[in-house]
């Protein structure tokens, strides 16, 4: 029997919960889901799968406890010598890192997170050049203080890679890694027997101006010169919407295609042409994890980080991000050149797996292996190869 996997997390599972479930039913050993905090309402409304378990993995959530940090303690203490899995160096569960390397000096212990990101979209020049010098010292501090403590570091895509590695993370300890939720890796592909008249283009995400640059592909729409498109925009929160909402109104080719849940997006989205991911910043977007397992091409941001799925599979565009005139020739081109949608669909299912949940988990249990288990090769990502 294995080690324990012990996977410390602010809330439940949700953008990782397929890598983790499958993790969860290929380890040898059990896997536990520690849980911090409950889900946010509007997370909430999307995760028809949270907090639920096809029984590999064992819900602990210390939100519900009496005492939660004591519950944590008592846990934590009781798992001293399994593997540990943290979401970042400076999250809620991160305390709990923290006791571990007390307890433990040779504690089994593994962090993934998203590339360090200074909250500066919008603000002035001078502000942002201070608030990014002063977050990288931050993230500095915390490479030199925990290079040489925990196991490994995986951050999400390259990206996120080269952004640690330039914090002064030892490039030997450092795993790429993503996010990848419950999806439908078995839709059956559908191509368009005729050039269709219409591509129908896709937005799934938060309405946001500010990290989902939901304000950029409106603009976009604004300056395409073909017009034989449908955009459907599906979300329903964020601090763009009433502006979408308002634009949605305003434009025919546009629709409001409501909320979806998260177990139902590859089935939603392979009942169209092209997803448009306009992303601004990202850790790692999954709607193009979900838009390639349904089958369906993207045009992606190169901020988008999961953009890097998109290139390895030849299946979309990736532009630049914040850029409305990129975004609008990418959608332009594929409107005047629509064999691309078939084209695409092709290379997403060939390229269907190396990004499936077991081949993924199969890379982080290799990843396991080789810090804790003496496998010889430092493994390589399914999903860039």
């Amino acid at each position: 029997m294995e080690k324990a996997i012990i996977f410390w997390l602010d809330g439940p599972p949700l953008c990782c919960k397929g890598v983790f479930d499958a993790t969860a039913r290929l380890w040898k050993g059990k896997s536990y889901y520690v849980c911090t905090k409950e889900i946010n309402e509007n997370r909430a409304k999307i995760a028809s799968e949270t907090g639920k378990s096809d029984g590999s993995a064992e819900y602990v959530m210390l939100s519900q406890m009496e005492n939660p940090k004591e519950s944590g303690m008592k846990f934590l203490n009781e798992h001293i010598d399994d593997i540990h899995v943290f979401n970042g160096y400076m999250s809620n569960s991160s305390v709990y890192l923290n006791e571990l390397l007390k307890i433990n000096k040779q504690a089994k212990a593994v962090v993934w997170a998203e590339r360090p990101c200074p909250n500066v979209l919008g603000k002035g020049a001078l502000y942002k050049a201070l608030y990014e010098k002063i977050h990288k010292f931050r993230h500095s501090l915390y490479a030199k203080k925990l290079n040489n403590k925990i196991s490994a570091l995986l951050p999400l895509g390259k990206q996120g890679v080269d952004a640690y590695i330039d914090l002064g993370w030892s490039s030997d300890k450092v795993f790429r890694f993503l996010y990848l939720p419950v999806m439908n890796e078995s839709i059956t592909p559908v191509f368009n027997e005729k050039k269709p008249e219409k591509v129908r283009f896709v937005y799934l995400g938060r309405f946001s101006a500010g990290w989902k640059g939901t304000d950029i592909l409106l603009s976009a729409c604004r300056k395409l010169k073909n017009s034989n498109y449908t955009l459907t925009m599906v979300g329903g929160y964020g601090d763009y919407k009433e502006q979408t909402l308002e634009y949605i109104e305003q434009n025919p080719n546009l629709e409001f295609g409501g909320t979806w849940k998260i177990d139902e997006a590859c089935d939603r989205l392979s009942e169209y042409d092209v997803c448009i991911i306009p992303s601004r910043y990202e850790g790692w977007n999954v709607t193009v994890n979900e838009a390639l397992m349904a089958g369906t091409g993207c045009i992606v941001t190169d901020e988008s980080v999961s953009s890097e799925m998109v290139s390895a599979s030849e299946t979309g565009i990736v532009v630049k991000a914040g850029d409305a005139s990129s975004l609008a020739e990418a959608m332009d081109y594929v409107m005047s050149n629509t064999d691309l949608v078939n084209k695409w669909r092709k290379n997403a299912f060939d390229f269907r797996p190396n990004m499936t949940s077991e081949a993924c988990a199969e890379y982080f249990i290799e990843v396991l292996r080789y810090l804790f288990y003496g496998a010889a090769e430092k493994p390589l990502p399914p999903w860039i190869k």
